[in-house]
């Protein structure tokens, strides 16, 4: 389904090398349907660039990004909206990934409105993520950063992707609710949804996935 073939990428460091190019890869993996594959590594490392090339956001420097053995030729917004709803990121930071002038249940509306979703469906996610109905009132600057998290999983199952890429979802999360987004990980990779799990946690990789590929610093 995905692979990254030799994928390398450059930019420039927003921590304290900044100003120094920094070089990603290369770095090849693949997911296959059905399979859920750990990404791990430390601060720095890049793994949420190369999240984002996994999804189609990024362009990689060198490199090919392949979706069903056929190169990505249009990244990012260039690329149609039922093309990026095949593949979705779950981001390390959610909050980039909502509207800050919108409640989370009119973000919900708009995306359920423009991929015509069934409501029932919508509502099994959130139930399943332990999204309460309550917090669909408020906008994200006031719910936890935990919360959010769960809202933008449950929001990216909704649409049915057949590539989940999940970016520290379980960093803002106690032990209770990282084993409960941990089984649904596992319930939607069981009907056949590819995963690419970035953790930190190395336990919890070995312990969720079917195998692993590491970063260097």
């Amino acid at each position: 389904m995905l692979t990254l073939d030799e994928v390398v990428v450059c930019h420039r460091a927003l921590s304290q090398r900044r100003g120094s190019d920094i070089r990603i890869g290369p770095v090849s993996l693949a997911v296959a349907p059905g399979e859920v594959v750990g990404l791990v590594g430390p601060s720095g490392s890049g793994k949420t660039t190369l999240a984002e090339v996994a999804v189609g956001l990024r362009q990689p420097d060198s490199g090919q990004r392949l979706w069903y053995d056929k190169p990505t030729t249009a990244w990012g917004w260039a690329s149609p909206p039922s093309v990026r709803r095949r593949a979705q990121l779950v981001p390390q930071h959610p909050h980039l990934a909502t509207d800050p002038r919108l409640t989370l249940g009119r973000s919900l509306a708009l995306v359920r409105q423009r991929h015509r979703l069934d409501p029932e469906n919508v509502a099994t996610w959130l139930e399943r993520c332990e999204v309460a109905e309550d917090l669909l009132e408020r906008r994200p600057d006031e719910v936890s950063g935990g919360q959010l998290q769960r809202f933008v999983l449950a929001r990216a199952l909704c649409l049915g992707p057949e590539l989940l890429v999940v970016d520290e979802a379980t960093s803002a999360q106690d032990a209770i609710t990282t084993a409960a987004i941990a089984a649904t990980i596992s319930e939607t990779a069981a009907a056949g949804v590819g995963v690419l799990f970035i953790a930190h946690d190395q336990r919890l990789v070995e312990r969720l996935c079917d195998r692993s590929a590491g970063l260097t610093g």
